[in-house]
Order: C-alpha cells, then sequence, then structure tokens
C-alpha cells in the first residue's frame, strides 16, 4: 500500500513539473506575441547596428551602445537576411529563454535527486518568474547571461557530484566557459 502511495506522488509530481514548464513557455509565447514595442535602448542598438558593417560590430558601438559581440554579430546577420522585425529580433532572447527554462529544470531535478526531495516548487518559481519571462522577450543580452550562467552550473554539477576528479574532464567546462564569455559580458 505504502509503494502504491509512493508511486501516486512520484507521477503527481512529474505531472507538476511539466506543468510548470509548459506553463512557463505559454507565458513566454504569450508576452512575445502581445509585446512587439521596442524599448528605447533596444531600438537605438538596432538602429546602430543597422548603420554599421559586420567589422565594425567589434569596435564601439554607435550611440553609446553596449553588446556582447556575438549577439550583435547574430542581429546583423538577422538584418542581412531580412529578419528585421521586432518580433525576429526578440525571437533569439526568446529560445534562449525557453532553453534556459528546460536546462534549469534537469539542473533542478539532478540536484534534487540527491537528496530524494522533489524540485516541484523550485520549477514552478523559475517557470513563472516575471524577470526571466521579460528577459526572454527583450533585445538585450540578459536572458543569455542567465543561460550561460544556467548551462556552466549544469555542466559543472556532474564533476562537484564525482567522488574522484581527472583533470582532462574539465576541458568541456573551461570551454563552455569560454563560449559563455563571448556570447556574454
Amino acid at each position: 500500500m505504502e509503494e502504491l502511495t509512493n508511486n501516486k506522488k512520484y507521477v503527481k509530481a512529474i505531472i507538476s513539473c511539466q506543468t510548470a514548464l509548459f506553463v512557463g513557455v505559454l507565458l513566454r509565447l504569450l508576452l512575445f506575441i502581445v509585446d512587439d514595442s521596442l524599448w528605447r535602448d533596444e531600438a537605438m542598438l538596432l538602429m546602430g547596428l543597422r548603420s554599421i558593417s559586420i567589422p565594425e560590430i567589434f569596435q564601439e558601438l554607435p550611440y553609446a551602445q553596449r553588446c556582447p559581440f556575438a549577439l550583435a554579430l547574430l542581429w546583423k546577420c538577422m538584418m542581412g537576411l531580412g529578419m528585421t522585425g521586432t518580433h525576429w529580433m526578440r525571437f533569439p532572447s526568446l529560445a534562449a529563454g525557453i532553453a534556459q527554462l528546460f536546462i534549469f529544470a534537469q539542473l533542478t531535478r539532478t540536484i534534487f535527486s540527491q537528496t530524494k526531495s522533489q524540485p516541484n516548487v523550485v520549477i514552478w518559481l523559475a517557470a513563472v518568474s516575471p524577470q526571466l519571462i521579460l528577459f526572454s522577450n527583450q533585445t538585450k543580452p540578459y536572458i543569455f547571461d542567465v543561460l550561460c550562467a544556467t548551462l556552466l552550473v549544469f555542466l559543472a554539477l556532474p564533476f562537484f557530484l564525482r567522488e574522484e576528479q581527472q583533470g582532462r574532464r574539465y576541458v568541456p567546462l573551461i570551454l563552455a566557459s569560454w563560449f559563455s564569455l563571448i556570447i556574454s559580458y
């Protein structure tokens, strides 16, 4: 009888986690569809990127704007392909926000599996976080910062959970750290 109760709790926990992910994606998509005007600094950044060539991205941007060069290069390439609408410019942030949510959920499951607890509340808090939803819909690097930090913790966690450590196993973590510095501040 106790095993049946535990199975029901386990199924409820899985359904709760999946529902949190669904709600989190839905909230991000709804804001993406509804919110179509750029903030002033977003518009200035894109206007500046439109007026410069690709090699100039690696120099100081016009209008005293700052942006990681990997993102500036991505947006400039999108402009070159004719993807100039507001939604196109925000699409990389939306994709990063959704990816971050799923990576965070997997990270949370991994951490909580060590304690035999359920990560429901933590995943729900991340799924409905107003800041993360807003960051997922802005032409700004904030969600990429969160994604990189989440990804680094996700990649580092197995190294810290092992009892034996080997130096060459840190190579993927070092490469991920380097990549995060390129795409983030």
